[in-house]
């Protein structure tokens, strides 16, 4: 029951006493997770799509490099925020692209517009459209220093 783990957790409070020092880390400790909360980083311009299968083969691959897909809807929202580039998120596998296509690896795309537009309202324009599965704000990846090894 999760009123006697709050019970639980006021009697050591109670018990305290209220000097400044005690009232102060209590303070801390319960805006903590607020001040070392990571906050969300969108990149700017960028956004990764997933069709759904059925508008797979709809896909035109020459019209990619005249940045549209070949299906008006979303070719009219291309135009809207200034698309300046698409790719494919996972590129071309080769011998290995039926293995691709089966985990639905070849659906995903990277569009590539105009910067001066928020990414939150160009996800939300392509949210709205049918052949989409998911649309998503690209955030930065950084790679993490490893641990030093003791051994």
């Amino acid at each position: 029951c999760t009123f006697g783990v709050q019970v639980g957790f006021l009697i050591p409070l109670i018990m305290l006493k209220r000097t400044p020092l005690t009232l102060s880390i209590l303070i801390v400790c319960l805006f903590a997770t607020s001040l070392f909360a990571q906050t969300q980083v969108n990149l700017p311009g960028k956004i990764h799509v997933k069709f759904k299968e059925s508008y797979a083969a709809h896909i035109s691959q020459k019209s990619l490099k005249t940045q549209q897909f070949g299906l008006q809807a979303v070719d009219k929202i291309n135009n809207i925020v200034g698309v300046t580039n698409i790719k494919r998120v996972f590129r071309d596998a080769g011998k290995f692209e039926k293995a691709h296509q089966q985990y639905g690896l070849h659906l995903w795309y990277e569009i590539t517009f105009d910067e001066n537009i928020p990414v939150s309202k160009a996800v939300a324009r392509y949210q709205q459209l049918a052949p989409f599965d998911k649309v998503e704000a690209c955030r930065p990846y950084q790679a993490i220093k490893p641990l030093r090894s003791s051994i």
